[in-house]
Order: C-alpha cells, then sequence, then structure tokens
C-alpha cells in the first residue's frame, strides 16, 4: 500500500465523534462566562475588513487614475 492509498484512505473514511466538540467543555469551564459574543465578534470583523477595502479603494483609485493620467499626458 502505497503512502497517497494510505492517505486517501484516512481522509475519505467515515468519521464520527462521540466526544462533544472543544467548544462545548470550553464553555463549561468558563461557566458560561463570554456567551453570546460570537455573533457581535463575526459582525465586528466583517465591518473591519469591509472599512478596510474601502480604504484601499479610496487610497487605490486616485492613485491608479492619477497613473493614467500621467500616462496620458506624456
Amino acid at each position: 500500500m502505497s503512502d497517497i492509498d494510505a492517505s486517501l484512505r484516512y481522509l475519505c473514511r467515515p468519521t464520527r465523534r462521540t466526544d462533544p466538540p472543544p467548544g462545548c467543555r470550553q464553555g463549561k469551564r468558563l461557566g458560561g462566562q463570554d456567551r453570546g459574543k460570537a455573533l457581535p465578534a463575526i459582525v465586528t470583523g466583517w465591518l473591519l475588513i469591509l472599512f478596510a477595502l474601502v480604504l484601499v479603494l479610496a487610497y487605490g483609485g486616485p492613485v491608479a487614475g492619477l497613473g493614467v493620467l500621467g500616462d496620458s499626458a506624456s
């Protein structure tokens, strides 16, 4: 049996988890502290990504426009 065959068997085998996900155990250990903060964290992350994209476009647009104007002037 080759290494590729063994790795494909490992990747494609049916798996079944009988233990709870790690987040459940961590939540129990923390006693419910910080519960309900996942959605605000996800929304904040997406807003920061959107803000960074707007900043890149706000800077890159005028720079590209000036480059086009500079090429057409010469």
